[in-house]
């Protein structure tokens, strides 16, 4: 009587099923939570841009503007723009793979106004389809009140971001 070792055909397939099963329900959660972890920049680095404008506003009665890299990579700023991030607190302005950066001030920027008429808003611009989106319409914003708006589609991977209601067309 021979004494063979090893597994049966039906067993290796039984585990090989067993496999592709967990493989289909743990990929998408793999790369669900890969997608929140890009989409976390964001979020920071916008609560780093709103935390420097309040103590930049403390000194100068004012907020600073910055604007947006153009091209699309290397990003390049003008070097007033650079100015501004600079003064704001930056060594360099913000860069990401995921998002474009800027601020909008008002009154005008870089003017200096009473503390009560002041205002900015930051935004997080989605680049391109990188998170999976509509990138003409996808962002996050944080502005002088620290009321946080993100667009519908990055709500699922920032949801502790968002605290308002965004208004149509925001």
């Amino acid at each position: 009587m021979s004494n063979k070792k090893g597994f049966t055909l039906v067993e290796l397939m039984v585990v090989i099923v067993i496999i592709g099963v967990l493989a289909a329900v743990a990929i998408p959660r793999l790369m669900a939570a890969a997608d929140r972890a890009r989409a976390a920049e964001g979020p920071q680095t916008l609560g780093a841009i709103s935390r420097m404008q309040h103590a930049y506003h403390v000194e100068a009665q004012r907020y600073i503007a910055g604007a947006a890299p153009t091209g699309t990579g290397p990003f390049t700023f003008t070097q007033a723009d650079s100015l501004n991030w600079r003064t704001l607190g930056f060594g360099v302005p913000p860069t990401s793979r995921f998002f474009r950066f800027s601020v909008a001030v008002t009154p005008a920027a870089n003017v200096e106004v009473p503390a009560t008429g002041a205002t900015f808003t930051a935004t997080a611009a989605v680049i391109g389809n990188t998170l999976g989106s509509n990138a003409a319409t996808t962002s996050a914003t944080i502005d002088q009140a620290d009321q946080r708006r993100t667009s519908t589609d990055l709500r699922p991977l920032m949801p502790s971001w968002h605290t308002v209601e965004a208004q149509p067309g925001t």
